[in-house]
């Protein structure tokens, strides 16, 4: 596995300079996620970003169940993700604000912002730890289908992998650390797992038994090959031929990130 180091900021940040977000780069940073909780500064910092060359995969919202506040800051996120291009508007979910919400009031409360923005046309994911997600969430599955994003504190150099709580396992963006950052005393700093890490996990041979079912479904999805079908028993042999020559020939190194 390859990691990607990256940041996420908010108004907390105040201004980010060009001069400061060439220093992140040389320190690492490899992209960036914004919190839109002041829209203002929010679309600033993404523009900063993008003066600087610094790709902001998604924006996040912080929110603050049992009020109306989470409704504002999931459209503000949402305003803020197709303003900046991104596809992912993350839910921060760590609120303990007004701890006499019951687990079931915080799931539907969050179930209706997670559609709110796939109404949108965005995609979700979920920021959370397992210091609250099993005691505030009741350790509900019902988001498991979405990416989780990470809160753990750890060394640096150890990225989480795999988690068990809210039936999530993989990890998508581990936040490993608030210290501190090139000219930052503190900064939120996290590891991005690469999705396609998982097709370089793969052997040559996974990779190419893959690329020979999917050309064969192809075939009998467009009616060239299956029962009934003799006439094309020549035809079906020759392309075999080919689908295998091909899959034999197959690098996964080549195929671009």
């Amino acid at each position: 596995m390859t990691y990607r180091v990256g940041v996420d900021v908010s108004f907390w940040q105040g201004e980010l300079s060009q001069a400061e977000l060439s220093e992140w780069r040389r320190a690492g940073a490899e992209w960036a996620i914004v919190g839109y909780q002041q829209p203002h500064t929010a679309d600033k910092h993404v523009d900063a970003f993008s003066a600087a060359g610094i790709p902001v995969i998604g924006v996040y919202a912080f929110i603050y169940f049992g009020s109306s506040w989470g409704r504002t800051a999931t459209l503000n996120a949402i305003a803020g993700a197709k303003r900046a291009g991104a596809e992912r508007v993350w839910l921060d979910v760590e609120d303990t604000e007004n701890p006499g919400l019951s687990p079931a009031e915080r799931i539907a409360e969050l179930r209706g912002l997670v559609l709110m923005v796939e109404a949108a046309g965005l995609e979700v994911g979920i920021y959370t730890g397992s210091w609250y997600w099993p005691y505030q969430m009741g350790n509900t599955d019902a988001f498991s289908r979405l990416p989780l994003w990470y809160s753990n504190y750890s060394p640096p150099g150890r990225p989480i992998e795999q988690v068990n709580f809210g039936g999530w396992s993989d990890v998508a963006i581990h936040q490993f650390t608030s210290g501190p950052f090139a000219s930052r005393d503190a900064l939120d700093q996290n590891y991005l797992i690469d999705e396609q890490d998982l097709r370089e996990d793969m052997t040559a041979d996974e990779v190419r038994e893959i690329v020979r079912e999917t050309m064969r479904v192809e075939l009998v999805n467009a009616g060239l090959v299956g029962p009934g079908l003799p006439t094309f028993a020549r035809f079906y042999e020759a392309m075999l031929a080919r689908l295998e020559a091909a899959a034999e020939a197959f690098d996964p190194a080549e195929v671009p990130d």
